[in-house]
């Protein structure tokens, strides 16, 4: 009898352990979230006609989505099936499937940008792949939050540095803490936004340089080239005149070498005319040869100076 109650007692408690099991297997099941379990998907079918697109839902097994990939034998190949099935319908479910860690890295965080999900990032296994998960979601979604899950430093501030340029705010490159991310930034949204002034804000001396430059070219600016040191502002007037074809650029050089150099290419153009302000006398000369020989012109050398190059010239234009 004693015997008999005790296996009773041993029923019970089995079968209470086997209620308890499932209760919690059930809980996991509706967490809800990427880590879940669910045997189904929501898949989405767009129809198209002549006159309109039709869009429904229907929920379709996971079995029945991957049965392509299930009878293959080969491991690789059947790993990127599913990883491209795991893309297709943008579930981690799938990815989780996956036998090799890189594919199913890869796959999950594909996954995790598409649907901007940062608990799909955790699952991906490589250190260096999980912060550029966040990184791309922190940009896509503009928030500087999802940034602080990166773990490497300068990918962080990186993180920041791209939110800050695509919100186009220059404040934002202040909460960087590493001072050429920060000048990066800067230079970046100068130039994104056509904003000169923002180059002031670098601190690095060759970089201010270069976000003025860059302007100066870009919007055909000459008086962008102002604020540079004398070298890199006659280099920048003589670019930008040249973009402009504008003569009058060249005579605000400085150097009488850039100047002559101003005149040079724009007359390599076609602008003759422009030979005769160059001070230096080879350059001059020069100057006219090669115009003379562009346009088959031998008159054009009776401008040169140098009675040996005078004569070339004519023989070379004839």
């Amino acid at each position: 009898m004693m015997a008999l109650m005790l296996h009773k007692k041993d029923l019970i408690s089995l079968a209470l352990l086997l209620v308890s099991v499932m209760l919690i297997a059930g809980c996991i099941l509706d967490l809800g979230g990427e880590t879940s379990t669910s045997t189904s998907l929501v898949v989405t079918t767009s129809t198209t006609t002549t006159s309109s697109t039709t869009t429904s839902t229907t929920t379709v097994p996971i079995k029945e989505l991957i049965s392509p990939c299930v009878n293959i034998k080969n491991q690789p190949l059947r790993d990127n099936c599913l990883m491209e099935k795991g893309k297709e319908y943008n579930s981690s479910e799938i990815c989780q499937m996956i036998d090799g860690e890189h594919v199913r890295d890869e796959c999950y965080w594909t996954v995790a940008v598409n649907k901007k999900n940062t608990g799909i990032c955790d699952l991906v296994t490589s250190g260096d792949d999980r912060d550029y998960c966040y990184k791309h979601i922190a940009v896509d979604t503009r928030d500087m939050t999802v940034c602080g899950g990166i773990v490497e430093k300068s990918l962080f501030y990186v993180c920041q540095m791209r939110i800050a340029v695509v919100e186009g705010d220059p404040d934002i490159c202040d909460v960087i803490q590493e001072r050429r991310i920060v000048d990066d930034c800067y230079k970046t949204i100068a130039l994104d936004t056509a904003k000169p002034e923002i180059c002031q804000r670098i601190s690095d001396m060759q970089k201010t340089e270069s976000c003025y430059y860059n302007l100066a070219l870009e919007l055909n600016r000459s008086d962008i080239c102002e604020p540079l040191k004398l070298i890199q502002r006659d280099i920048c007037l003589k670019n930008t005149a040249l973009a402009r074809l504008d003569v009058v650029l060249c005579e605000e050089i400085s150097s009488v070498q850039w100047r002559d150099d101003c005149y040079d290419s724009i007359s390599d153009i076609g602008y003759i005319f422009l030979c005769r302000y160059m001070e230096n006398i080879d350059w001059r000369d020069e100057c006219y040869w090669r115009a003379a020989i562009a346009q088959a012109n031998p008159t054009i050398c009776e401008n040169i100076t140098d009675p040996g190059i005078r004569d070339t010239c004519i023989k070379q234009a004839s």
